[in-house]
């Protein structure tokens, strides 16, 4: 998301650096690039409402996993196992192919948010659209 709101908004290297490295600030910077895409192009508003909305549920079932710590198995014989995510103070079975879905899934979105930027980037260089 970081990336993407650098190329379209055209800030630089040392713009995404910064916001990639504050905790929080992706996502925020991101958001506001969507609320500027749907002000100036009514067109685009759902499909960038749509990628904004599936990057915030997988990054919150992201830190959610991120933010746990393995506790133990739930069955000694088990491939199971159950976190603690210390925010909350609730344990959650953790399933090692949920895990591999919620990763495919978060390789997914990041492609398609790379897609919209790629081709943002290429209609603004054909038709020669304002910087956001």
């Amino acid at each position: 998301m970081a990336y993407c709101t650098s190329v379209l908004r055209r800030t630089g290297e040392a713009w995404f650096i910064g916001v990639y490295a504050s905790p929080g600030q992706t996502r925020k910077e991101f958001h506001k690039l969507v609320r500027a895409v749907g002000a100036r192009f009514p067109e685009l508003r759902a499909d960038v409402e749509r990628l904004l909305a599936d990057a915030e549920e997988l990054l919150n079932r992201r830190n959610r996993v991120v933010h746990s710590a393995v506790a133990n198995e739930r069955d000694p014989d088990s491939r199971f196992y159950e976190a603690w995510h210390a925010k909350t103070d609730s344990v959650w079975p953790i399933e090692p192919e949920e895990l591999r879905c919620l990763a495919l899934d978060l390789a997914l979105c990041a492609s398609k948010i790379d897609t919209f930027g790629a081709a943002w980037e290429d209609r603004a260089e054909r038709d020669a659209w304002p910087e956001l």
